[in-house]
């Protein structure tokens, strides 16, 4: 009886055995990866293709050492991750100035490529006080520089022919043209002619104040006939007699005779502009005077304040002197307080571009107040 329960018992176990044996096996789940991009920002070595040096750009892949970026392919040898180099350009409004990196020996070119660093900048131009600057560059820089004057050199460049239409004497502009002796005119004419006079003293600059002047500012004129190109004999004047309304006051300039006239009948006119301005300062101060007062910009006002002080230079000959030299004789149109010009000479100058098509118009340097012609262009 054991011995058929244990052989019933073996049988069982055999068959459970047997069964486990064949069951089908269950292999283990795997998670699948997706791969993202990189999205790693990059910086372009140097120029290459569609890429220029310095250019940031996306880095998406790399496949086979060649950088998949956001705006195409490139070896991946030619991006990093943190700039190298770094771009600077100097701008100055000077075209012979000299721009120099002092601290270092290759030379500057617009545009220069340099490593993070300090570095002395130095701008120099002659004539003009020099600029240093140490800059510490840590990104692209574009530097303005411009340049102060020498204390006693010229502050700029007039065009060397006298103001036509005007003189200014006394402190005053008086029309000086044709028509101060060729044209006569009644006393009301007279009036609104000057009132509605203009006379261009430079491109930007006009006088449109005239008025017709009092006898005793024409009285004071006649001290001056030599500087006018232009006169005639007898001259309204705005002075009249409540007395007699239908008169009024005549100068006669050349000899200072006086008189009365109707105001019907006609005479020669000279119209004057009173405008005072401050000659007893430098034609520095003059110049901020007249940008301050007349909203002028800084060459109108400065060939202005030139005009008010000294008078327009004027060319009176020119002479040739050789195949290659020109003689010009200069003079400024002010007397000094000896009755002498204020600047009179003959300057020998070679020929160049600025005086072979038109002579009378070469251009002089303004040194300071007290010697306002110097080196010809």
């Amino acid at each position: 009886m054991i011995k058929q329960s244990l052989l019933y018992f073996i049988i069982i176990f055999l068959i459970s055995l047997l069964g486990c044996s064949q069951s089908p096996t269950v292999e283990p789940k795997v998670k699948e990866i997706k791969k993202e991009p990189l999205n790693t920002i990059m910086y372009v070595k140097q120029d290459i293709k569609s890429f220029y040096k310095g250019e940031k750009v996306t880095l998406i892949e790399i496949l086979n050492d060649i950088a998949i970026t956001s705006k195409g392919e490139i070896p991946l040898k030619y991006l990093e991750e943190q700039r190298s180099e770094y771009q600077l350009t100097v701008h100055t409004p000077y075209k012979n100035s000299r721009i120099r990196i002092l601290n270092i020996k290759p030379k500057y070119h617009s545009g220069i490529w340099l490593k993070p660093g300090k570095y002395e900048i130095e701008v120099t131009l002659a004539k003009h006080l020099p600029y240093k600057k140490w800059i510490n560059l840590q990104d692209d820089i574009d530097l303005i520089v411009t340049l102060k004057r020498k204390p006693n050199t010229s502050m700029g460049f007039i065009t060397w022919q006298e103001i036509e239409g005007v003189k200014y004497i006394d402190k005053n502009f008086w029309q000086d043209q044709a028509i101060n002796k060729q044209k006569k005119m009644t006393w009301e004419n007279a009036q609104t002619y000057c009132e509605n006079l203009k006379i261009k003293i430079t491109d930007n600059i006009i006088l449109d104040d005239f008025d017709l002047p009092t006898k005793k500012e024409l009285l004071s004129l006649s001290n001056h006939i030599s500087k006018l190109d232009y006169v005639g004999s007898i001259y309204w004047s705005s002075s009249t007699d409540k007395k007699h309304d239908k008169f009024a006051q005549y100068v006669y300039i050349n000899s200072k005779k006086t008189g009365w006239y109707n105001k019907s009948g006609s005479t020669y006119v000279r119209c004057i502009s009173r405008k005072n301005y401050p000659l007893e300062l430098s034609l520095k101060e003059l110049t901020k005077y007249l940008m301050k007062n007349y909203s002028y910009n800084y060459i109108d006002a400065y060939e202005f304040a030139l005009n008010l002080q000294y008078g327009k230079p004027i060319i009176k000959k020119i002479h040739n002197a050789g195949k290659q030299y020109l003689k010009f004789d200069l003079r400024s149109q002010k007397y000094n307080k000896n009755k002498k010009y204020f600047y009179n000479e003959v300057k020998k100058v070679k020929i160049d571009k600025y005086m072979t098509s038109k002579p009378t118009k070469v251009k002089f340097e303004i040194i300071n107040d007290q010697h306002i012609f110097r080196n010809i262009f």
